[in-house]
Formats: C-alpha cells, sequence, structure tokens
C-alpha cells in the first residue's frame, strides 16, 4: 500500500462551494434599480415595507442605511444594477439585494474595519455594525448580501 504526501508547496484544495441561503417567499415581489438615482426610490419602498412591519424608528434607520451601502455596492461592483427583496420572518425583517455582477473573494468582507487611509470599502463593514445579522454569497451569478434586522436586539450582557 502507497500513501501519497501532499508537497509544501503544494496549493491548498480548492474551497468548498458556497451553501445558498432559502429563497425569500414566493410572495415578495422585488424592487429592480438600475442606477444611483433610483436608490433614493429603494429607500422609499424599504421604509415603507418596515413600517408595514412595525420596525421602530432607530431599527428602520439602521435597515435604511444597510440598504443603501448594499444597493452602492451593487451599482459600483456588480454590473450597475440590482434587486431588492423585502420580507418578515420570526418578528424580524430580512432583506435580500442581489446584484448579477461581482463577486467577493473572501468569506471575511466587512469583519474588519478598513484601513483609515483607503477612502472607500467601509460598506460592508457598516451592514455588519448595524444589522443583526448579515449573510453575503457570492456564485458565477453574482452575489447576494442578506440583511436581518431585529426589532428589538438583545442588549450585550456586560452593559
Amino acid at each position: 500500500m502507497t500513501t501519497s504526501r501532499r508537497s509544501s508547496s503544494a496549493l491548498p484544495a480548492p474551497a468548498r462551494p458556497c451553501t445558498s441561503l432559502p429563497d425569500p417567499p414566493a410572495n415578495c415581489p422585488p424592487f429592480h434599480f438600475d442606477n444611483s438615482q433610483q436608490i433614493t426610490a429603494l429607500r422609499q419602498f424599504t421604509a415603507r415595507r418596515a413600517l408595514a412591519a412595525a420596525l421602530p424608528a432607530h431599527r428602520i434607520d439602521s435597515l435604511l442605511v444597510c440598504v443603501d451601502e448594499a444597493a452602492a455596492n451593487a451599482v459600483r461592483h456588480g454590473g450597475g444594477k440590482g434587486s431588492c427583496r423585502i420580507w418578515t420572518s420570526t418578528g424580524a425583517i430580512l432583506c435580500d439585494i442581489t446584484s448579477p455582477q461581482g463577486t467577493l473573494n473572501t468569506a471575511l468582507a466587512g469583519y474588519l474595519p478598513p484601513a483609515a487611509s483607503l477612502m472607500d470599502g467601509r460598506g460592508l463593514w457598516i451592514i455588519r455594525q448595524l444589522s443583526d445579522a448579515a449573510d453575503i454569497r457570492s456564485t458565477r451569478h453574482g452575489t447576494i448580501i442578506r440583511i436581518r434586522i431585529d426589532p428589538h436586539p438583545p442588549r450585550p450582557s456586560h452593559l
């Protein structure tokens, strides 16, 4: 019986394929945007959905900033267009911003703050700071950023 060893110079095994996120409900209409001027209308769409879900005002503000950042990323890095779907689940509001092009090549995107010397690169970090959860999936079909905002997030235990 022979065994093979990888040489230390061998490339690492390819990353496992990204698991997809569950689809939003079928009755969840998308809002399509294809330029930065439509982001204002996207904010209004988002605010209406958040108010209908009875999200507190300060949480609506957080959601609006997150959606704005994700949509700006879609326009800038995802082929200039995208879509947004918003729904509720177990009391929280969820939002998918989908861009048909552009992919992220790191699982750590947005977990660390960008260097102060950089002029951009803060969007995903801001989303992770303001949301209760943010899932980012990139495939050959584009990128989805799923944002979760709970109406009353738990307080840190040290407060």
